[in-house]
Parts: structure tokens; sequence; C-alpha cells
């Protein structure tokens, strides 16, 4: 006789679901018997070898395997407790603790489609806008979880930032708040073809929009600074959020302006040889010589 305390599932996501079907169903019998293979050990390497390379049908994430680290706990509690966010620290999260609509609005509200943060997403923001790195937000996002030194998760993930969760959901949201953007453009321009020339080309002139939102986010945090926000404060986070959710003026002025001087520097770059939209955004120089660009016209651009 075994007595199992704190189990987890590493393969067996299947049986699982099958055996909640047939109970929910009234067709689960008391007798039922499924096949098990329980292992103990304190030794942590040996715990995600086995969660790496036991799952052969479903594989288990980086992501996945951080999922119960002290910080990614902190980050889910502050964010659902002061927030009404819910951080995601696995896939399937959300939608495992509260199955049911009734549930999740009770939670969060009848809103809360637009409120479950994936946290590589938002790592990915985090990436992206304070620590300069779009285009490695964007092409890889692989190594976010990575915790040697090929990777971003110590970058990202300090356990010595206190306002770390208001960094990470203001950066989520502004990329969203770019991303609903794209969407729009994106509409716009599969619409276009039915247009005169002269209008189609205006359209197809910002197609850079569709690879370009990690970069759009990076340059929005000196719009911010430049009227008066510090990204490093709780208090200014958690104004530019709200900003953010009212759709506020400011906030599409810095998006027009930021879009006005790239289609202005990728109209020259369109000129060169072997150039594309898709490539050039995802260069780890492409952020330096935008901003060398952009700090031409306004002075306020830091150059990194």
């Amino acid at each position: 006789m075994i007595n199992l305390h704190n189990a987890q599932i590493i393969n067996g996501a299947q049986t699982t679901y099958a055996l909640y079907e047939a109970y929910k169903d009234g067709k689960l019998k008391d007798d039922v018997e499924v096949l098990i293979k329980a292992i103990e050990t304190d030794n942590k390497d040996f715990i995600e070898n086995v969660t790496l390379y036991t799952n052969s049908q479903n594989a288990i994430r980086l992501r996945d395997l951080c999922s119960n680290d002290e910080i990614q706990r902190k980050i889910q509690k502050i964010l659902l407790d002061s927030y009404k966010y819910f951080y995601e620290r696995k896939r399937g999260e959300f939608d495992s603790l509260y199955p049911t609509i009734e549930e999740k609005r009770k939670l969060m509200g009848d809103n809360y489609k637009v409120k479950v943060i994936c946290n590589e997403n938002a790592a990915q923001s985090f990436l992206a806008m304070f620590l300069d790195k779009p285009a490695q937000a964007k092409n890889e996002k692989g190594r976010i979880f990575m915790k040697d030194k090929a990777g971003f998760y110590d970058e990202i993930f300090n356990n010595n930032d206190e306002i770390l969760a208001e960094k990470i959901l203001m950066s989520w949201k502004l990329l969203k708040y770019i991303e609903k953007h794209k969407k729009d453009y994106k509409d716009n321009y599969k619409s276009a073809q039915k247009l005169p020339d002269e209008e189609r080309n205006e359209i197809y002139k910002y197609v850079f929009l569709l690879h370009s939102e990690y970069f759009i986010l990076n340059i929005f945090k000196d719009f911010l600074k430049r009227d008066g926000y510090d990204i490093n404060k709780k208090d200014d986070l958690i104004n530019i959020i709200s900003k953010i959710d009212s759709n506020d003026r400011q906030i599409l002025e810095y998006y027009k302006t930021i879009k006005k001087g790239l289609v202005e520097y990728i109209d020259i770059l369109r000129k060169q040889p072997g150039y594309y939209d898709n490539k050039f955004f995802k260069s780890e120089n492409s952020i330096s010589l935008i901003r060398n660009f952009l700090n031409q016209k306004y002075s306020f651009i830091e150059i990194i």
C-alpha cells in the first residue's frame, strides 16, 4: 500500500481526462484500475530529467519546469490579489483551476478572457521593453526559461525586483495594445487589394507593422520617460496601465509617432538590395539602427 501526498502527474493527461469524462457521465466504476509508475526522489535534477523525457506525447516545456519557482508564484499572487489578472505559470493552468465560465467570472469578472496572462508572452514583453532585446523577444523565446548563461530567465525574473509584477503587467498590456493595432492593420492589408493603386500602396507601405510589435514596444518607453513617467516606480506603472485601459489619447499619439518614424526609416531600407521586413526585425542589431535613426528626429530617443 502506497500513500501519495502532493503528487504531480507527469505523463497522463489523456488518461486523466478520460477518467474525468467517465466520472462526469456517470460511467466511472468503483473498481476501475489505472496503471501508474511512482517515483520518489529529492534530487531536483533527476526530477526535471524525468519530467522532460518521460512525456513522449506532449513534450514538457522549460516553461512548465519553472512553473513552481518562488518568483513565478509570487508574480501570480500579486497580479491576482492586487490587479485581478491571472498569470499562468504553466499551460492550461487557468482552465484547469477554474473549469467553468461561472468560476472564471466570479474570479475576474465578465471580461476574464482578456485578463489571462501567459507567462511566456509576458516575459517576451519584458525582454523587449525593459532589457532592450526586441529581436530576441520575437525570435528567441525558447531562451526565456533557460537558467544557464545562454538563457534570459535570471535577467527577466529577478527576485530582487520588488515591482517586477507591475513591470510585467504594464509591458504585457502595452504589447496587447500594439498587437490590437497590428490586427487592425492586418485586416486593412487583406482588403487593400480591392482599392485603387494609390490607396493600396499607402496601406502596403506599413506592412512592417506585421513584424515590428516588440520594437514599437521598446521605443514606447522613451516617450513615456520624456513625459515624466518613471517605469521603475510602481505608481507610474499603475498610471500607465490605467491609461492603456482607458484608451488614453496620449498612448495613441505615442503609437502614431513611433509608426511615422519607423515608416520613414523602413522606406529607406527597402531601397537596399536583399532587405526583408521579417529578416530585419529578427536581427539583434536592428534596435540600435532604429534608435539611431529616431534619435535624429526625436533627440529624447536613447542610443544603445
